[in-house]
């Protein structure tokens, strides 16, 4: 994958090690206060699930309680397996045949799947370096 590469060579040209390939870094900081609270607490009952849940959209404990700390409605709350699930239900759900995307290159080629699954056109931009 053209992608996972240049994200490797970018982070050992930082200083990274080869093997240190993080795909689960994010801009938005984890709240990790909240989170400690919230398992110290467990006040849902939430790290006691048999594993299933009874919503194929998540527990909906989870969900009443990020809607909640967000000061949302329940119903604009979406969890899913993480990013890439997230990318291709946005993906599927906002593109169209025929809908022309800009990516930038490298480009994750899930992305690509996506985005080509639904008949959009794909139209590129070389990513440029930062000095």
């Amino acid at each position: 994958m053209r992608y996972l590469a240049w994200a490797r060579e970018t982070a050992v040209w930082l200083g990274a090690t080869p093997q240190a390939d993080d795909l689960f870094s994010s801009a938005i900081a984890t709240p990790h206060t909240l989170i400690q609270q919230h398992l110290a607490l467990d006040p849902l009952g939430l790290l006691h699930v048999s594993g299933k849940m009874n919503s194929s959209w998540g527990a909906p404990a989870l969900i009443d309680f990020l809607a909640t700390h967000y000061g949302v409605a329940p119903q604009q709350i979406l969890v899913t397996a993480g990013g890439s699930a997230a990318f291709a239900l946005i993906g599927r759900a906002l593109v169209k045949r025929g809908d022309e995307v800009l990516l930038e290159t490298p480009v994750y080629e899930p992305f690509v799947t996506v985005l080509t699954d639904q008949g959009a056109t794909l139209r590129y931009i070389q990513r440029q370096a930062v000095n």
